[in-house]
């Protein structure tokens, strides 16, 4: 397996590790910890002193904030306080999360803040990223809308979703394909059309109930992703993404184990 590779989960998830498996917020780290899961990926509106206080004597690394923004509205306190967070806890990426931006106005006020926003975190040695957002309302919610904000922006980089283009109907080897150059980072997602892993909690744009399954679970085409990324050589984070699932420690436990699995498995046809 590429020793360069390590596995990162949400703070979310631990959350439903607390609530399914009655433990405390440290006890959920060490379970997962013990599992081979090594960085977090936590909301702005969760950097509670209380949450950074318990995660600082974790084995758990936050290396990702991501921020929802609505700039619709005055969004400057929310991001000076973006700013302070990201400098007090220095993670690796920051990652905002526009509420909307389906008006080319709305567009542009949108890029001209991101534009600023990238070159705040540069100087904090933070990279700003964007993903594929599953979400109405979002031109980044498909391969072309994301590329003009690539376009738009100097110095962005790509989370990229292994779920979230299928909400636009898109194909995911082909978004990898388009995005493989400037990919940083990226949440690993599966979907399902039953409810085997977890509850059909999220709706695509032409109106499919999904629910999230476990990595390999599901129907994406995965296994052919993962050879890819073993050929390009990638070695950042995989972070098992499922929100809604019937026992998020069990699906977190196939999924890290499927995701080994795939890495070892094309490292051996290389070699």
């Amino acid at each position: 397996m590429n020793d360069f590779i390590k596995f990162g989960l949400f703070f979310f998830q631990l959350l439903d590790i607390c609530a399914q498996e009655k433990c405390t917020l440290s006890e959920a780290c060490e379970k997962v910890e013990k599992l081979g899961y090594k960085t977090l990926e936590i909301d702005f509106d969760q950097l509670s002193e209380e949450t950074l206080g318990t995660l600082a004597g974790s084995p758990l690394q936050i290396v990702n904030i991501y921020c929802f923004l609505d700039f619709q509205k005055d969004v400057e306190p929310r991001l000076n306080q973006l700013l302070k967070n990201a400098q007090c806890v220095r993670p690796k990426f920051v990652m905002p999360i526009p509420e909307t931006d389906e008006t080319a106005d709305l567009k542009n006020i949108v890029i001209s803040r991101l534009i600023l926003l990238q070159q705040q975190l540069a100087d904090i040695g933070t990279q700003m990223v964007m993903e594929n957002y599953d979400g109405p309302g979002k031109s980044f919610a498909t391969i072309s809308g994301l590329q003009e904000y690539f376009k738009a922006i100097p110095g962005l980089k790509c989370c990229f979703d292994t779920g979230n283009f299928y909400y636009s109907g898109e194909d995911l080897l082909h978004a990898y394909n388009t995005f493989s150059g400037n990919i940083v980072h990226i949440h690993c997602k599966d979907r399902r059309l039953d409810e085997k892993d977890g509850w059909l909690s999220s709706k695509m744009a032409d109106g499919t109930r999904v629910s999230n399954a476990a990595i390999g679970n599901g129907i994406l085409p995965l296994a052919q992703l993962f050879s890819r990324l073993e050929s390009d050589k990638y070695q950042g984070i995989l972070v098992a993404e499922h929100a809604c699932v019937n026992n998020q420690l069990d699906t977190l436990t196939r999924s890290i184990s499927t995701m080994k699995l795939l890495l070892s498995e094309n490292q051996s046809r290389r070699l």
